[in-house]
C-alpha cells in the first residue's frame, strides 16, 4: 500500500511508474522506464511498522557515489556509468525542475488517493519539537551517531 501512494502520486505529475518486488538482496522499488526513481524498506516489530524511503526529485551520480561506496567499483565514475543506466529522477522524467510543494502536494493527493483517507495538516506539537531539537543535537549530528551507528 505504501508504494501504491507513491505511484499515485507519479502518476499525478504524470508518470508512469511500475512496482518491482525485489529480492532476498535487494529491496522493493518503484521503476520508471525500467529505471529506479523510489526504494524504501519497513521493519515490523511489536506491532508496529516503520516505514523509510527515498523518492529522488533530482539526483548528482557523481556526487552520490563521492559517498556511496560499491564494493566492486574501482573508481566512482565506474559505477557511474553502470547507474546511468539504472537509476533516475522525477526532474529528469518529467523533463523539468520540480518544487518540494509540487511533490508534496502530488504524494498527499496519491496517499489519499491509494489509501482512501483524508490527512489532515498540522503542527509539531511543543512536546515534538522541543524532542527533534533534543535528537538533532544530541544524537544525530554526532559522529559516533553518522559514522558508526552508536549513541
Amino acid at each position: 500500500k505504501v508504494y501504491s501512494g507513491i505511484a499515485e502520486a507519479l502518476e499525478i505529475l504524470g508518470l508512469k511508474s511500475d512496482f518491482s518486488p525485489g529480492s532476498e538482496k535487494t529491496c522493493p522499488n518503484l521503476t520508471v522506464e525500467g529505471k529506479k526513481i523510489s526504494g524504501s524498506s519497513q521493519c515490523h516489530k511489536k506491532g508496529v511498522v516503520l516505514q523509510h524511503g527515498t523518492l529522488l526529485l533530482d539526483v548528482d551520480l557523481e556526487k552520490m557515489f563521492t559517498f556511496l561506496r560499491v564494493p566492486w567499483a574501482k573508481t566512482c565514475m565506474e559505477i557511474v556509468n553502470v547507474a546511468k543506466n539504472k537509476i533516475t529522477s522525477v526532474k529528469k522524467e518529467l523533463g523539468r525542475e520540480i518544487s518540494i510543494g509540487e511533490m508534496k502536494n502530488a504524494l498527499t493527493k496519491g496517499f489519499e488517493k491509494a489509501l482512501d483517507i483524508r490527512l489532515a495538516s498540522s503542527e509539531l506539537t511543543p512536546y515534538e519539537s522541543e524532542l527533534a531539537e533534543k535528537l538533532y543535537k544530541t544524537k544525530y549530528t554526532t559522529n559516533e551517531w553518522n559514522t558508526h551507528g552508536k549513541e
